[in-house]
């Protein structure tokens, strides 16, 4: 799974786990007990062809219009408002219908987080400096 922006990925290599919307249905092939959730695991990364960051279990939350997104899950995917985490997922799809998404909890799996290599920049910063194990 690829992080884009750099608040969420931060977010998630802080907190462990992080709530991110998607536009298109995630083929994920196993169940959560108990929940009867979609999930599966994956690993993810900052851009496509990039180097693994950490493997991660990926759970299917809801189905949404991004206008109806929960405070719980806000609180939750690293920025500070509704409307600041609107504006991004409109900003990373440029321009594409935006209306409805899934919304995944996307978990960090114990001790899998590799070194961040210093190399892994965005926009000049290095990503999860602070984060480093």
């Amino acid at each position: 799974m690829i992080f884009q922006n750099k608040k969420v990925l931060d977010y998630l290599l802080r907190h462990g786990r992080v709530y991110t919307c998607r536009l298109h249905k995630r083929g994920l092939n196993d169940v959560l007990p108990l929940v009867n959730l979609p999930c599966g695991r994956d690993w993810i990364t900052n851009k496509r062809g990039g180097k693994k960051i950490a493997d991660v279990l990926i759970v299917e939350i809801a189905q949404v219009n991004i206008s109806e997104l929960d405070p719980y899950w806000v609180k939750r995917s690293g920025f500070n408002s509704k409307e600041e985490w609107i504006e991004a997922i409109k900003s990373l799809n440029k321009g594409k219908d935006c209306d409805a998404c899934y919304v995944y909890r996307v978990s960090l799996l114990q001790d899998t987080v590799i070194k961040i290599d210093p190399e892994m920049r965005w926009g000049g910063d290095v990503i999860g400096k602070e984060n480093r194990r």
